[in-house]
Formats: C-alpha cells, structure tokens, sequence
C-alpha cells in the first residue's frame, strides 16, 4: 500500500459517528421496514380481492354461458318437431317404455298434468346427459309444446329456474327433486 491509501485508512478509521447518530439511524430504518411491510400487506389485500373479483366474474360467465347453451339446446330440439317413440298420453307407460331412464319423467307441479295433455315420449340428451323429450299440448289454446325432463347433474345443478325466450321459442327452466325441467312452446304461438 501507498503512503497516501495508508494515511486515507488512517484517517476515517479514527472517524465515528456520535451515538445518538447512530441510534436515530437505526430508528429511522425499522420505520422504513415497517413501512415496506404495510405497503406490501396493502398490495397482497388489493391482489387478493383482485383476484376473488375476477374468479367470480368467470363463473358467473360460465353460468350464463351454460345457461345460453342450455336454451339453444332446448329451442333446436322443440324446432325439430320430431316424433315420438312412445304415442300415450299416460306418462307411466312412457317411463315404462323408455326403461334406460333412472329418474321419474312425472313432472310434480300438478299445474303442467291438470293444464296439459301429454301425446308422448322420446328420448333426448340434454347438455350430454340422457333425458326425455315429451310431446304435450296445452289444453286451453291447443298449441304443441314440448316438456324435457333430465336428472340433474353437477353441471345443470348451477342452472338458475328462469323464463326466457331464445330464437323464437318460450322456455321456462325449473328443478324438481332431483330433476331439470323445462316447457318448450313457439312465441308466436302465445300473442
């Protein structure tokens, strides 16, 4: 070493700071990490809320997805017009024919049996899944309407009862037990 690095060593090795320096020094930098923590328990909370925000914002646009998937299904079959396998207007002897249903086709609002007389069955799918398609007219206008029926599943569990018209048919969705329902009829046919 130099004489010059020897007397630069020299001289603030003897330098120090006066103590109460160097506890407000200290002082001042536990704030400060303080501070630094707040601010990042702010930010993780804003993220996390963030966050919930935008998954529930995904499944309710999966269930309105779903549910819009669900009433083209519906309305393209109504459209359809086809006929049935099964021609009584006793649902026991449709559920008796159609035997590869493991869930009751009779619907439970007495409404539907009292205001509709059924014409038939067949079977269908709906999202997948194996359902009946019954062919009903409603007593009081005579209009053709169809009534589905399938067991619920976890995914049509998510589906909300609702009325709706989708390509110009009516649909009213509904659960009974452990079953989705829905009624089928033309919208002109009811103006």
């Amino acid at each position: 070493m130099s004489n010059f690095d020897e007397t630069i060593k020299r001289y603030y090795s003897s330098m120090s700071l006066p103590a109460e320096k160097v506890e407000t020094i200290l002082a001042n930098s536990v704030r400060v990490r303080k501070s630094l923590f707040s601010r990042y328990y702010k930010f993780a909370g804003i993220a996390a809320l963030l966050l919930i925000g935008f998954v529930g914002l995904h499944l309710q646009l999966h269930k309105a997805t779903m549910t819009e998937r669900l009433l083209a299904e519906i309305a393209m079959n109504h459209q359809k017009r086809l006929n049935v396998e099964v021609s009584t207007d006793q649902y026991e002897v449709v559920q008796e024919k159609l035997n590869r249903l493991d869930f009751s086709i009779l619907p439970v609002k007495s409404e539907l049996i009292v205001n509709y007389t059924l014409l038939g069955g067949r079977y269908c799918s709906i999202h997948g899944g194996l359902a009946v398609q019954l062919k009903v007219r409603e007593k009081a206008s005579g209009e053709f309407m169809t009534l589905y029926v399938t067991k619920l599943t976890d995914t049509l569990e998510d589906i909300t009862p609702l009325d709706a018209e989708f390509d110009g048919v009516r649909i009213r969705l509904w659960k009974e037990d452990n079953r989705l329902l829905a009624i089928a009829g033309n919208k002109e046919a009811s103006q």
